[in-house]
């Protein structure tokens, strides 16, 4: 793989998160059964105000944009990773490039049955500290359950 660039979202990326959220979400619902819950990222991105994180970062390879996160000082909300770049390293990338910017990240929510983020996040530090059930944040149709994780925010001295 070329050399991957972590950088702060441009309105030119647009396009390309949208592709990304619309294959990658499919996964993570499905790992959820909760395909039907399905938002393509125009409506989920206006419902759940995703332009408004203070930060939204991308992946880039060869200026094609693989994947994206959004997070704010104590909350990692969004990470999305293209299907064809999955498990290669980028969400980690980007995961820690989001703790750089904002070492007090402490939280995150999981959909319960997506294994492979709560590994991901579990290597980052985070741990499950509990499972909630509610409604799915967007489309308040769709009963949710998630795992609640943490971690402890490293003190900068």
């Amino acid at each position: 793989m070329s050399e991957l660039k972590i950088r702060p979202y441009s309105p030119s990326d647009y396009h390309y998160i949208c592709g990304i959220h619309d294959a990658a979400r499919k996964i993570e619902l499905s790992f959820a059964s909760l395909d039907a819950a399905f938002l393509p990222f125009a409506l989920a991105a206006e419902k759940e105000n995703f332009f408004e994180y203070p930060h939204i970062d991308v992946a880039a390879v060869n200026n094609a944009v693989i994947a994206f996160n959004a997070y704010t000082e104590d909350e990692l909300a969004w990470l999305y990773v293209s299907p064809s770049m999955m498990r290669k390293g980028i969400g980690r990338k980007l995961v820690a490039k989001a703790l750089e910017a904002e070492p007090g990240i402490k939280h995150i929510e999981v959909l319960y049955g997506n294994e492979p983020a709560r590994k991901l996040y579990e290597s980052m530090g985070f741990y499950v500290q509990t499972t909630e059930e509610g409604v799915m944040p967007g489309n308040e149709r769709y009963p949710v359950k998630v795992y609640s994780m943490c971690r402890v925010p490293k003190v900068q001295s």
